[in-house]
């Protein structure tokens, strides 16, 4: 009995085609789902400073707290991901983006 591996074969080589688009996805997603929380924290600490401060702090949170996260993890996520072994890659990206459904369900995102 031989089993067909072409349509995981495919699937594994899209995966890999788009890895890094991927990661990039599962890092926007993360923001999306904790961002408020962040962005909320950060506004109870500034809460009693000037205009002009809360505002630079938030410019430079989006900058440099959020672009700083996508631009420095995504490469990372890529790299973890690119050392699985080729027949885990497809089902652990689904998993992960399951897990961040379930995160965004129960922060009522969705």
């Amino acid at each position: 009995m031989t089993i067909d591996y072409s349509a995981l074969d495919w699937l594994v080589s899209m995966t890999r085609k788009y890895q890094s688009q991927i990661s990039l996805g599962l890092m926007a997603t993360l923001l999306a789902i904790y961002g408020q929380d962040i962005n909320r924290w950060v506004r109870h600490k500034t809460r009693h400073q000037h205009f002009i401060v809360r505002t630079t702090v938030f410019i430079f949170l989006c900058t440099f707290g959020y672009g700083w996260f996508t631009i420095f993890c995504a490469p990372h996520l890529s790299g973890a991901l690119s050392r699985l072994p080729p027949r885990f890659l497809p089902g652990t990206v689904f998993m992960l983006f399951v897990v961040l459904g379930v995160l965004a369900e129960r922060k009522r995102k969705i």
